[in-house]
């Protein structure tokens, strides 16, 4: 199940000229209660104000406002409140009002004319709605203002807004043009924008993740070009020693900064900054699929004898050197003929039926090395807790989870053929094709006790053969090698693929026979429980870090907890020192005669 969202970029208001009435009677609407749940036919909208230049003003008093669409207006109440207003330097603002309103998309804002000095009034209206979505937990609203004059008495006016999509998952930033900002947010992170890096005012909305390496990744939203290069600067992770309970983002001040400048906002990752960034094509047109991937392909072709005696440590290793080359994606490797673990469908069963509930892969990753994804379900979308039955053949041991019915689970017709592989601790995989079961049967068959069975719709690599699919995702995957080792791959949070390019990744890895698994927002994959591609970008809006799948694919140690997973990473190229007297010349001869 994978899907693409097209959500609004950041909206832009522009003041209005003069004081028109409200175009309908609003109607009045209640103040954001956390205790009270979240109402599916209302969304959570806030409502902030600072100063749109480096003075911050003094304390002002808010009136009623007023917020209305083409069609219908909201109020709110505020009884005077007065706040400090502050400007946006460490990218904070000023609370106004944080409100639930209908699913409508927000047109203009009104400010309530009040008695008094030091008053927000006016309005501005948006250039584009601010769409507040069911699938969304709501949205807010910037309001830059500055001192002005109404009917003789000193009051704050509107200048400019700007209205953005609003996740509690993430955290906010807000930017005036006339203010460099420099905003601290999770893990030991600050975002620095200078003054001038945008001609308009602007929400940028951070999530940082701890995704395994010594530098987190940072997401910046919206992605935008910035007139003057911002920089994001991450200290550096210190995990914590074996044996210990592991606190996300346990740092020290010993422990290092790095700076990554930034001319656009997006994903920024820190340990690999050109991650999910194509290289340039050294001609102009369309570059082969086996082209783009040399890079990567000859990371695993180098890291052959590494891998062998990487596996010999804890039976699985990682391979960092196809994320930031075409086609963009994490790859593990297990060895299954190692006896110290083995692979395991993970899920959580609705009572006694095979429906299962949607859990995020974190949750589902617990003592392993590797999770990944598994296939496609029918049911609830995954935007939260809920139900699915998974597609294809999924069954484990003699729990059967889905026999390839059309609709999921193991009930209704059959669905059509699918590529199906089985596999057992200590033996190589089997393959077949089918539409119907039993593909295998225990005991006649020498099929025993613990295993898998997984199928997928679309072949990735058959009996060394490729396959021709160029639908280009977020995708995962499986394979197998004929010599009994496992290889999982997953996009990047940036990246995307598809099987034709993947096949020549499974192929220098050895492997015969690969499936695609579940893409876009589903696809992910964690190395000792820690995810390494959380969703970024607009999807995470809707979904989170980590959208809730059906089940996953481990790598699980069934006794005794597993080490470390070794990482094996590109070499690092060091540039060979400058030969002074290749540069300066004369400058060597000058000092040779002198002596």
């Amino acid at each position: 199940m994978f899907a693409k969202f097209l959500l609004a970029l950041p909206i832009t208001f522009c003041a209005l000229t003069s004081h028109g009435a409200i175009p309908y009677a609003p109607k009045v609407v209640e103040i954001f209660n956390p205790a009270a749940g979240r109402d599916p036919n209302l969304a959570r909208l806030t409502v902030r104000a600072a100063s749109d230049n480096s003075t911050p003003g003094e304390r002002i008093t808010v009136g009623g406002i007023t917020l209305c669409s083409r069609n219908e207006c909201v109020k709110a109440y505020t009884a005077n409140k007065s706040i400090d207003l502050t400007d946006t330097r460490d990218g904070k603002a000023s609370d106004l009002i944080d409100l639930q309103v209908p699913l409508m998309p927000i047109e203009s804002i009104h400010f309530d004319s009040i008695a008094g000095d030091k008053t927000l009034q006016g309005e501005i209206h948006l250039d584009n709605a601010l769409e507040l979505k069911k699938d969304l937990e709501g949205g807010e609203i910037l309001v830059l203002v500055t001192p002005g004059a109404a009917n003789g008495r000193a009051v704050y006016v509107p200048t400019q807004a700007v209205g953005l999509m609003f996740s509690s998952q993430r955290e906010s930033v807000y930017y005036s043009p006339k203010v460099a900002t420099s905003a601290r947010v999770r893990l030991n992170t600050r975002l620095d924008v200078p003054r001038g890096a945008t001609n308009r005012a602007q929400i940028f909305s951070v999530a940082v993740h701890d995704t395994g390496d010594s530098l987190p990744m940072v997401d910046i939203y919206p992605p935008i070009d910035l007139a003057v290069p911002a920089s994001v600067t991450s200290r550096r992770i210190v995990r914590m020693k074996p044996g210990q309970t592991r606190s996300m983002g346990d740092q020290d001040a010993s422990s290092g900064e790095e700076t990554v400048p930034i001319s656009r906002t997006g994903v920024v990752r820190m340990s690999n900054p050109s991650e999910g960034v194509p290289a340039p094509a050294s001609s102009p047109g369309k570059v082969s699929a086996a082209a783009a991937t040399d890079q990567c392909i000859g990371f695993l072709h180098d890291s052959a004898t590494a891998i062998g005696s990487s596996l010999s440590a804890t039976g699985s290793v990682y391979l960092k050197g196809c994320e930031t080359a075409s086609p963009f994606v994490h790859i593990a490797v297990a060895n299954n003929s190692d006896g110290r673990e083995r692979l395991m469908l993970r899920y959580n069963k609705v009572g006694s039926s095979s429906q299962l509930n949607l859990l995020p892969i974190e949750n589902l990753s617990g003592n392993s090395q590797i999770s990944l994804n598994g296939f496609t379900w029918v049911g609830d979308s995954g935007i939260g807790a809920g139900h699915g039955n998974v597609r294809g053949f999924v069954q484990y041991n003699e729990d059967v989870l889905g026999s390839n019915r059309v609709n999921g689970g193991t009930d209704g017709a059959y669905d059509g053929n699918k590529l199906v592989f089985l596999i057992q601790p200590l033996i190589p995989a089997r393959w077949k094709e089918g539409s119907q079961p039993p593909l295998w049967t225990t005991g006649s068959e020498g099929v025993t006790y613990p295993y898998a069975v997984v199928s997928s719709s679309t072949s990735i690599l058959k009996n060394g053969n490729c396959s021709g699919d160029s639908t280009s995702n977020q995708w995962s995957a499986i394979g197998t090698t004929p010599g009994n080792r496992l290889i999982f791959i997953s996009s990047t949070s940036s990246g995307s693929t598809s099987a034709a390019d993947l096949c020549a990744v499974f192929q220098a890895l050895g492997a015969n026979f690969a499936i695609r698994l579940d893409g876009s927002t589903a696809a992910g994959m964690t190395i000792d429980g820690i995810r390494k591609n959380p969703i970024t970008g607009a999807a995470s809006f809707i979904y989170g870090p980590s959208r809730y799948i059906a089940y996953a694919l481990a790598m699980i140690y069934p006794v005794g907890t597993p080490g470390p997973t070794p990482v094996i990473e590109p070499p690092t190229i060091v540039n060979p020192p400058k030969d002074p007297c290749k540069i300066n010349p004369a400058a060597c001869a000058r000092g040779a005669g002198s002596s």
